[in-house]
């Protein structure tokens, strides 16, 4: 009767172990899992700000190119200007040699008629 009683005694220590263990185990694997979905959610999280950021550096390239190709067409506006303004130059100095000439011409002429 004592053996059967340690028997009982054993296998009551044992079902409880056995249910302890079972218990720690499934609170392990929901903290596992918790754990994993966590960190699944973070990596949403983060694929989501890759994505958004991606997003943004490709409004940003876009305005970019936008003001790079701003910039090139006035550039070339005040490079035609220049060129304008050196033509316009060219062409107050030539009118200034001619009236130098007429000028002298003139003078020359007034000589002339002034000796007749």
């Amino acid at each position: 009767r004592d053996a059967v009683n340690l028997l009982t005694d054993d296998r009551l220590q044992f079902e409880t172990l056995r249910a302890k263990h079972d218990a720690a185990l499934a609170e392990a694997q929901e903290r596992e899992q918790a754990s994993l979905d966590a960190l699944t959610a973070r990596g949403k999280e983060i694929e989501a700000g890759a994505i958004a950021g991606q997003d943004e550096l490709s409004s940003a390239r876009a305005a970019l190119q936008m003001r790079e190709a701003e910039l090139e067409s006035r550039i070339t506006e005040v490079e035609q200007r220049r060129v304008d303004i050196d033509t316009r130059e060219s062409a107050v100095k030539q009118a200034q040699a001619e009236l130098k000439e007429l000028s002298e011409a003139l003078r020359l002429e007034r000589e002339k008629i002034g000796k007749e």
